[in-house]
């Protein structure tokens, strides 16, 4: 026999159905999700699957991305095709640039290590589906300085 215990889940979705039956109740109101966005904050990227312009399973492209580096600036080109500047989020962390972009349709989750940018300095453009962000580089760390602690390391945000 097998038969699973009431509070056993196998996937996410199922997890979701039970949460919204319990606060809904018996209703004939149809809920969807949307996207969902994991950001892992400990010391480590978030685990993006597939290679550059490649689908994986869950439909997710990681999207590809181009740097160009000049003695005091960083130019990123990121190809979102489709995509409008309020479904975009760029997320600097350390030397990590994060890309994530969901429009109802269709997603993009991507990163790539970069150089020691002041990420308040960004100035970011969409158009025809590519995103340019354009940062000033940092200095780079004196290796006789001790590094920074993982938990003051900086993030930042950038709304595109």
């Amino acid at each position: 026999m097998n038969k699973k215990k009431p509070d056993e889940f196998t996937s996410i979705d199922e997890l979701i159905r039970h949460i919204i039956a319990h606060t809904l109740g018996n209703t004939s109101i149809q809920p969807g999700m949307i996207g969902v966005n994991v950001i892992i904050a400990g010391g480590g990227n978030p685990p993006f699957s597939g290679k550059p312009g490649s689908s994986s399973p869950d439909d997710v492209t990681n999207p590809h991305i181009e740097l160009c580096e000049t003695e005091s600036d960083l130019l990123v080109t990121v190809e979102l095709p489709g995509l409008e500047r309020d479904h975009i989020k760029a997320i600097v962390r350390d030397t990590t640039l994060f890309i994530i972009g969901f429009d109802g349709v269709r997603r993009f989750q991507g990163s790539i290590d970069i150089p020691l940018v002041h990420p308040d300095t960004c100035i970011q453009n969409i158009q025809n589906g590519v995103l340019e962000l354009h940062y000033k580089l940092a200095e780079k760390p004196d290796p006789d300085q001790p590094e920074k602690d993982a938990e003051t390391s900086d993030s930042s945000e950038v709304p595109v």
